[in-house]
């Protein structure tokens, strides 16, 4: 029989023993989290002006890890969800104006450690809103021999340019089903930011889908979010709840200074499911009573 306080166990033992610990202490630094706030700036200023400003990252037991901070293009996806890419040139890019100090640190000592950064907008600039990313990214911890996933924090900085602003939508496309089979019905618009401000529809600029019927309006579903110059989104509006049968017209409008930019597309409701439905109970009753005139009168 073996026994457990052979020396080959006590050694497995501690073996396991010390293994535990390691990735108990793992399990705590890959934990560690830090922060950064604000998370949005937005700054104004003339063509050919400067602008100063600072962001705090909260460093919490985080001093096996470096850091550094990149300037980044801001985008967005047809969801609406923000992207970022390297710096560049780009019309409503803010990325090539922007200084950063320091664009590197460490992590130890547990501090708030502030990046100021200067804005230097040209004197050539155009007028609206140039957006650009301040992205603090946690690099994977000194010596290291895993590969760590990068974490980032990314503050979006907009600095809008005094001048004419235009704020101006496109919706440059409407999709509605040709014909629906009861609720929900899906209304898809496609918007184009086509002026130079960010449109914000939670706030002054009203959009979103009408659902008519006739003069009579039916449903309003509204948009929300922002969309930054140049951009386009896709809005999808579900209309739950529709008459069993009927003709309808969806119409997407966008309000902005310019005026209100629209689109409508028509569409029919029609009760397939509940048509099929009596069609079958028809085909059956038909059935039998065939098969009832067989058994009756023998043909």
């Amino acid at each position: 029989m073996w026994s457990t306080d052979t020396p080959f166990f006590r050694v497995v033992g501690l073996g396991c023993f010390l293994s535990v610990l390691l990735v108990w202490g793992w399990c705590e630094s890959a934990a560690a989290s830090f922060k950064v706030y604000p998370t949005v700036v937005d700054v104004e200023r003339g063509a050919g002006g400067v602008a100063l400003g600072t962001i705090d990252v909260d460093l919490e037991s985080e001093g096996h890890h470096r850091f550094r901070v990149v300037v980044e293009d801001v985008g967005q996806r047809a969801d609406g969800s923000q992207v970022y890419s390297p710096a560049s040139g780009a019309r409503f890019s803010a990325s090539s104006w922007i200084r950063l100090a320091p664009s590197a640190f460490t992590g130890a000592p547990s501090r708030t450690q502030p990046i100021q950064f200067q804005v230097a907008v040209p004197a050539n600039a155009e007028p609206g809103d140039h957006l650009t990313s301040l992205t603090v990214q946690r690099l994977a911890a000194a010596g290291g021999v895993t590969a760590t996933a990068v974490e980032a924090v990314s503050v979006r900085l907009t600095i809008r340019v005094r001048g004419k602003l235009r704020p101006r939508a496109t919706i440059t496309s409407l999709e509605v089903p040709g014909v629906a089979d009861g609720g929900p019905v899906a209304v898809t618009t496609t918007v184009r930011n086509s002026g130079n401000v960010t449109l914000d529809f939670d706030g002054v600029n009203r959009a979103g889908v009408t659902i008519r019927d006739g003069d009579d309006a039916k449903q309003r579903l509204p948009f929300g979010g922002q969309l930054f110059p140049g951009q386009t989104r896709e809005f999808v509006s579900r209309w739950d709840d529709p008459p069993l049968l009927g003709d309808f017209d969806a119409e997407a409008a966008v309000r902005t200074g310019a005026g209100a930019a629209r689109r409508e597309a028509s569409f029919w409701v029609v009760p397939w499911r509940e048509i099929g439905a009596v069609l079958l109970l028809l085909v059956a009753v038909v059935l039998l009573y065939r098969g009832w005139r067989r058994r009756r009168w023998g043909y």
